[in-house]
């Protein structure tokens, strides 16, 4: 199937998204206690990763399934809501952002994406 076509709604819909996801870890920031901001970057990490593995960017999809991973656990209480989490999500989002313009300009990633995959794997809050 010729995904090249969805293209331009896969930008659209994963800027949303990617803003959404800077919203969310906002709020998580101004209220760590809460469940609801987890929950919606959980959300908005999901459906990245679907969109992003149904285009065929796998650089993409993984990170967004390695956040849904760490998220994953914050969700189910075993992970503290700390300021490096915070900052974890927010280079994620950056990351995510710029390899989606490495998409849309249609140029290879020089995004160090195995060393953020090794940050969200080796999370500990301090």
């Amino acid at each position: 199937m010729d995904v090249s076509k969805y293209k331009d709604l896969f930008a659209s819909e994963s800027r949303e998204h990617l803003q959404a996801l800077t919203e969310a870890i906002l709020d998580l920031e101004r209220e760590p206690g809460s469940v609801e901001p987890l929950e919606r970057i959980f959300r908005s990490a999901h459906t990245l990763k679907g969109m992003a593995a149904t285009m065929g960017y796998e650089g993409m999809s993984q990170l967004a399934r390695d956040m849904e991973d760490l998220l994953d656990k914050g969700r189910q209480g075993t992970l503290a809501v700390a300021p490096a989490l915070i900052d974890l999500l927010s280079e994620c989002v950056d990351v995510l952002n710029t390899m989606l313009g490495d998409i849309i300009a249609e140029r290879e990633s020089q995004v160090n994406l195995a060393a953020v995959l090794h940050k969200l794997k080796q999370y500990q809050p301090a």
